[in-house]
């Protein structure tokens, strides 16, 4: 399974675009429930995030929960934890509108809320336009990509804001009516580009903006689908089917290879120690190999084209590092993948194979890596694996398909039924902490530390402690 900011996730959401920014003053322009900001305002008609706790503490009814919140509106995007702080940021609202409204007040509004990490205690709230996607925290500051999406294909009022640790918004993009989606931040600088459901190279528009929310560069590219900065560059999908590398200080283009790239649960474009990879477009004993790739010049440093015992093509589905385990001679850890054939595979730094593992059905989600290197089937199993050598250590069935994110001593295991959702914490010996089924429409989990959050549909957050202890 792909992260919830995949291909098809995003294929799966409607158009969007952007212009220029108007970069703010310190406090927060006036700003409206439909996301739009007053020309000139005063000073005294600026507004502050609001301070008063507008959430509800709940009394959690499973021992598993360490805290719950209901927010006022539906909660549709994973909360983002902030790397480095005691914070949690939530972005809240219903941003499908179906058909479009003129009628400014009939639109529902949304919010970026702040709960402290520890309780759930609520820091403040900030009233904004529904937020379409999960929020990115980068540099003490949170972005956010705002407005409506319109009947089959339509957006209104979409943009991008930047909004400060104490809830003041440092500026914002002007409102277009075309889906703008955030691809990635690093060091005060934020990328974003354009997208519509006809997803096409060289279609859209893709701008970095700088910390004051002026705009650096803006070219033509493809639709904003993800984005990873790693050495100066920014790697961008192609019409999801090649990748660009665009340096993220002028935005020119220093290669490109038309070649799909591959991720993992965690991320959509795998990079690590300058090596990005790749499914080659060009078939190899009727399969597709893996490509490692530079990430300075895209050049092709090695090529895999699986396990020489397996049957049937290979086709790479995803690849990780394995940082439990360093690489011999070399120091730097070895890749680990998973093909469509429900193989896994691990390879020395330079691509010759280290061992591989075939699950008993096609493979669902993975790998990640912790403790143990972990993937699941489409038949619901769950396999742990050991780094150095891939003998299965243990295995763990579930009912419905399942995903699997890493967690300190563990994994976490996402069961996916008709009618609920089972999250389930497992230790690195198979056995488990615990398990949270609810039949609320759950977002994808978001992880740091020893903290497991989920928002629901029906403005819930959860925090669970990765350990099972409050």
């Amino acid at each position: 399974m792909s992260p919830e900011w995949s291909r098809r996730t995003l294929l799966a959401s409607l158009p969007v675009a952007i212009a220029g920014c108007s970069s703010g003053p310190e406090t927060p322009s006036s700003t409206g429930t439909d996301g739009t900001t007053s020309p000139s305002p005063s000073r005294s008609s600026r507004q502050s995030a609001t301070q008063s706790d507008e959430t509800e503490s709940l009394d959690p009814d499973d021992p598993s929960i360490s805290w719950a919140v209901k927010v006022p509106e539906p909660v549709v995007n994973p909360p983002a934890p902030d790397p480095t702080s005691n914070r949690v940021y939530v972005g809240t609202g219903k941003y499908r509108i179906g058909q479009r409204s003129d009628e400014r007040q009939d639109l529902p509004s949304g919010s970026l809320v702040n709960l402290r990490s520890s309780d759930g205690h609520q820091e403040w709230r900030r009233t904004t336009a529904p937020i379409a996607e999960r929020p990115i925290v980068d540099d003490g500051r949170v972005y956010t990509a705002t407005g409506y999406r319109t009947g089959l294909v339509g957006a209104r009022d979409q943009r991008v804001t930047a909004v400060a640790s104490d809830g003041t918004r440092r500026w914002a993009t002007d409102s277009r009516d075309q889906r703008v989606s955030v691809v990635a931040a690093a060091d005060g600088s934020v990328f974003a580009g354009t997208m519509d459901d006809y997803v096409q190279a060289d279609s859209e528009t893709l701008l970095a903006l700088r910390s004051d929310g002026s705009v650096a560069w803006e070219r033509r590219a493809s639709d904003a689908l993800a984005g990873t900065i790693v050495d100066g560059h920014l790697l961008y999908p192609t019409a999801a089917e090649a990748l660009t590398a665009y340096d993220t200080e002028t935005g020119t283009k220093e290669w490109e290879v038309k070649d799909e790239p591959l991720g993992n649960p965690t991320t959509s474009i795998a990079a690590f120690d300058g090596v990005c990879f790749t499914r080659s477009s060009e078939e190899a004993d009727g399969g597709q190999p893996l490509v490692a790739r530079s990430t300075a010049d895209g050049s092709a440093l090695w090529r895999y084209g699986g396990p020489s015992a397996a049957d049937g093509d290979f086709n790479p589905t995803a690849v990780t590092d394995n940082s439990r385990v360093v690489d011999d001679g070399t120091g730097t850890p070895p890749v680990v993948g998973t093909g469509s054939d429900g193989v896994v595979f691990s390879l020395h730094a330079d691509g010759t194979e280290r061992w591989t593992f075939t699950a008993s059905d096609s493979l669902q989600d993975g790998p990640v890596v912790g403790d143990l290197v972990y993937v699941c089937d489409a038949s619901g199993t769950v396999y742990a694996l050991e780094p150095s050598d891939g003998t299965l250590r243990w295995r763990a069935s579930f009912d419905d398909p399942v995903s699997v994110r890493p967690l300190p001593n563990g994994v976490l295991a996402i069961s996916h039924g008709e009618d609920d959702q089972t999250l389930a914490s497992l230790r690195a010996d198979g056995s488990e902490r615990w398990r949270h089924t609810s039949s609320k429409d759950l977002t994808a989990p978001a992880i740091r530390g020893d903290r497991v959050y989920v928002g629901a549909a029906d403005g819930t957050v959860l925090a669970f402690a990765a350990d099972g202890s409050s």
